[in-house]
């Protein structure tokens, strides 16, 4: 089982790595599709959304 102090770093970790990939995403539908910044967040936030789900879940599972 993972102390809390590991979790959290994992999490951390999570939460920059993931700064860095929702960059192409938000590039995309800004300057390619054209949408404003404030419009590209909500696809841009379900995109990330379901891309990390999965890691979450692992961060937080108590049998970790």
């Amino acid at each position: 089982m993972m102390e809390l102090s590991e979790r959290y770093g994992i999490y951390h970790a999570r939460w920059q790595v993931s700064a860095v990939i929702m960059m192409l995403p938000m590039y995309i539908a800004t300057s390619i599709i054209g949408l404003g910044s404030v419009i590209a967040l909500i696809p841009c936030h379900i995109i990330g959304a379901t891309l990390f789900w999965y890691i979450d879940k692992w961060i937080f599972d108590d049998k970790s």
